[in-house]
This record gives C-alpha cells, structure tokens and sequence, in this order.
C-alpha cells in the first residue's frame, strides 16, 4: 500500500496533475475579473514585470468550484521592457525552458509548432540563418536589426533590415488593437480554437513593450479569451505561440524562477516509455519542444 501510495505521488509530481485536474472539466462557464487591474505584480526587476491573474468561471459545478479553490487557474503576464536581447534557438533534439534558463537566458518559452518526428513547421531564422520554409501560419516573431517585433505577416510585408532571427505560429489575433472578427464569431477551426486549453500569446503593448499572455496552473482558455484579455491589458499587435501540451516557460527575475510546463519535462523516462505514452494519451511522456524564443539581458 506504501509503495503505490509512493507510486501515486511520483506521478501526480512528474505530470503536474495539481494544474492537469482542471482538464477534467468542461470549462463552459463565462469568465469574469479579467481587466488589467485584476493583475497582480508578483516579480519586477529593471528588465521585466511579471503580472498574474487569477480566473474565475461562472456557473461551475460545486466540485469544479472545490478544486478551482484548492488549485487556483492563473495567466501570467510579462512585459519585457527592451525590445532587445531576444533571440531564435532550435535544436533537433529538442530543448526544455528549464535548461536554457540555465545559462545566460533569462527567459524562454516554447514557440512554433513542430511534428511527430521534431521536424518544424514554418519560418525559422537563426542568427540570420533560413532553418525552415515560410507556410501560411498568419503570426510572426521576428528580431529584426537587432529589435524585437510581433504580429501578423502583412505587418512585415515592406519592413527591411536584417532578420536577426524569426519564428512562425498561428494564428495572429489581432492588429493595431483591432482582434480579428473570425476570432471573435470564432467561426475558424472551431474544434482547436475554442477548446479551453493552456494558451500563449506574444504581443506588443500600447508602450511598446514586448508582452507574453500565458497559461499558469490550471489556466485553460480559449483562443478568443485569450486575446480579449490581451486587449484588456493593452496590447494592441498579437499572435498565438504552440500551446497546449506543449507549453513551457521560465522566467528569472533577481534571484527567482518561475517555470511552468503543461507535462512532464522534469525527468526524461526514456524512448520506450515515450513511446507507451504516445499510444495511450497521444503525445511523449517528456516534453520538449524544437524552437525557443529566449530572452537575455
């Protein structure tokens, strides 16, 4: 009994189920206290400022309502206050948040979306190197003479300069403070976009600050929720990053992390029982992830 005890905490360690026990819910209920004030600064230091949100559903069961108490869902915001020190990084192998924190980063997040076989999808420049062919995925994270800038690909169509580094996800939400309208009927891939899930969305605000929306624990939102709190916290240029069971971030601030993933990248078990898991639950039991937007300063 002491041992699946033990076995049962190693568990719900490893694949966080502390924030993976809100899937279990539908989430239907309307959000509320979603403004900017509802932000509350946890971290701040010359370079960033690191926000957090908790959300709140209405018309929840009562054991949603429990847990939601228990294991409070958060969003957390980042506003970078230099549109340099960004860079691209890929790895074949793939890399973790947590490791390239390790170094001289300061923060990283997972960002394009990428295949079975780690193969991108999508625009990838490093250190002005074409690592993957442009697709039609509408948002970009580009580092351009040395400047960060984010949104949507007609915003690029006459920019000049040396790309420094790019990445390429979808969809962009929105432009110039205008969220588009096929996000907001939510009338385009329907099954994905509407899903409540974990989100992450890069931006720039309305003072120029280079800002990332994303999912904390038990933060499961929708692609329209998303952005319209992007809104509400000014940000006026936005597209989404590869999200879901994929997403991870760190973030040090003076001497303290923050790092969060979806699933499992604290202990790697091995080839074969990646390969188990992917037949039972559809993805690999450790996550890591081809392209990086990282951050150094």
């Amino acid at each position: 009994m002491l041992a699946i005890f033990g076995v049962a905490i190693f568990l719900i360690w490893l694949f966080n189920i502390q924030s993976n026990i809100h899937l279990v819910f539908e989430n239907k209920g309307e959000l509320f206290n979603t403004g900017f004030r509802h932000f509350e600064i946890v971290e701040e230091d010359e370079f960033y400022v690191v926000s957090q949100l908790n959300l709140w559903r209405r018309n929840c069961g009562l054991l949603q309502r429990c847990i939601n108490k228990l294991s409070k869902p958060k969003l957390l915001l980042l506003k970078v206050k230099t549109k340099n020190g960004f860079q691209v990084a890929l790895s074949s192998q793939g890399y973790t948040s947590y490791d390239l924190t390790q170094g001289s980063s300061t923060f990283a997040i997972n960002s394009s979306f990428y295949e079975r076989d780690f193969s991108i999808r999508g625009e990838v420049i490093v250190d002005g190197d074409k690592k993957g062919e442009a697709s039609n995925s509408s948002g970009y994270f580009k580092v351009i003479d040395d400047t960060a800038i984010v949104g949507p690909k007609s915003l690029f169509k006459n920019r000049s300069g040396n790309i420094n580094y790019s990445c390429q996800a979808h969809p962009s939400v929105m432009k110039n403070g205008v969220i588009w309208d096929y996000i907001l009927k939510e009338s385009k891939n329907q099954i994905f976009w509407k899903q409540k899930t974990y989100r992450s969305l890069v931006g720039v605000d309305d003072k120029n600050n280079i800002c990332f929306l994303v999912s904390g624990n038990g933060g499961l939102v929708s692609i329209k929720e998303t952005s319209l709190i992007a809104k509400k916290c000014g940000i006026k240029n936005a597209t989404m990053l590869d999200a879901g069971a994929a997403l991870q971030y760190s973030i040090k601030v003076g001497s303290n992390k923050t790092t969060f993933s979806s699933w499992n990248n604290l202990l790697n078990l091995g080839r074969t029982i990646d390969k188990i898991f992917r037949k039972i639950v559809g993805q690999r039991s450790y996550s890591s992830s081809p392209v990086f937007i990282t951050h150094s300063h």
